[in-house]
């Protein structure tokens, strides 16, 4: 995803002077109704977070190619990016789109396009979208509409002109979905990351088998879940889960509350900035929702953030991190996990 942002930012160089309707700044407002998730994120925030060092840093191959070719990175210029996941109960993730906010660097990003587009003996054409110009790969359905100088929306073809539908006020937006809606306003003050969305049910039996113990039985029955974080210094996030019945809930927080506490009562977690991190977590419960809060500051966020790259490894491999044990879990990313729906 991150190579295909900056890859819409160089093609922005390509078309002199856009215009088009005025973009809402709400991200869901701009989404269709029955939109699986949206994500928001603050970019300056997230580059200068743990986080993107942790994670991506110079490790993603396609994004170091388009750094390289613009001779600067095309992400250092924006300010927000909307995700948009857009699908079925069969296939969740069918369609992505994305809305980027910044100044962008006209003449640098035609430079930059052009020796990308000749390297892969491609190339893009000028189209429009529901009346607002575009960029058009000459192969596949992605395509990139600019809306004034500083607005892209970008993605498959169908969502970009859903997109800008909503953008020109036409058809049902994401904004009216009561629950999304009210999941979005629990977690916004935190502002910098943001996220809401439904939770499938083959993305429910996904959750499960990566639980730590079979106590976690209710987080099965979550239906939609919220991520709120202020992650530019440390890590301070919210989390709702909402879940089928307020017994559920209740049950769940139990079964959080009972692990934290037998994590925590390891001598060697305890001394560690795992245990410090896992001791700022607090859990509530209000009606069907579950509620996550954590505060972490930098070294406590890297000690988790290096612990779940590690369990993660571990899990794909069928390993166990040291410590924290828990059953054995196969690949979360399976595809047979995330797209089939249950029996």
């Amino acid at each position: 995803m991150l190579s295909v942002i900056a890859l819409a930012l160089a093609a922005a160089g390509l078309v002199s002077f856009f215009t088009g309707p005025s973009l809402s700044d709400e991200p869901l407002e701009l989404a269709p109704a029955g939109t699986t998730a949206v994500f928001r994120v603050d970019v300056p925030a997230l580059m200068a977070s743990p986080l993107w060092t942790a994670w991506v840093g110079e490790g993603d191959a396609g994004y170091r190619r388009i750094v390289t070719a613009c001779g600067f990175d095309p992400l250092a210029d924006l300010r927000t990016a909307d995700v948009y996941l857009v699908g079925t109960s069969r296939r969740p993730l069918d369609q992505v789109g994305f809305v980027v906010r910044g100044p962008l660097r006209h003449e640098e990003l035609i430079r930059c396009v052009e020796r990308i587009t000749d390297e892969d003996g491609g190339g893009v054409h000028e189209v429009e979208i529901e009346g607002v110009r575009a960029i058009a790969s000459d192969h596949g359905a992605s395509r990139a509409a600019f809306v004034g100088s500083d607005a892209i929306v970008g993605g498959d073809e169908d969502l970009v002109r859903d997109l800008l539908r909503r953008a020109h006020g036409e058809g049902e937006s994401l904004a009216n979905d009561d629950v999304l809606s009210a999941l979005y306003q629990r977690v916004r003050s935190r502002r910098e990351l943001i996220a809401v969305a439904r939770v499938p049910e083959s993305w429910r039996r996904v959750l499960l088998r990566a639980a730590p113990d079979p106590g976690w039985a209710p987080l099965a029955t979550t239906e939609a879940v919220a991520l709120g974080a202020r992650i530019r210094d440390g890590l301070g996030a919210t989390v709702v889960l909402e879940l089928s019945e307020p017994g559920d809930a209740r049950d769940l927080r139990g079964a959080i509350d009972e692990w934290l506490g037998a994590t925590l009562d390891r001598p060697l977690v305890r001394m560690s900035l795992i245990g410090a991190a896992l001791s700022h977590v607090e859990v509530a419960v209000d009606r069907r929702e579950v509620l996550l809060t954590a505060e972490l500051d930098e070294d406590e966020l890297g000690a988790v953030v290096a612990y779940f790259r590690g369990a993660l490894d571990g899990a794909l491999h069928g390993e166990v991190a040291p410590g924290m044990e828990a059953p054995a879990i196969r690949d979360p990313l399976a595809p047979d996990e995330l797209f089939e729906p249950s029996d």
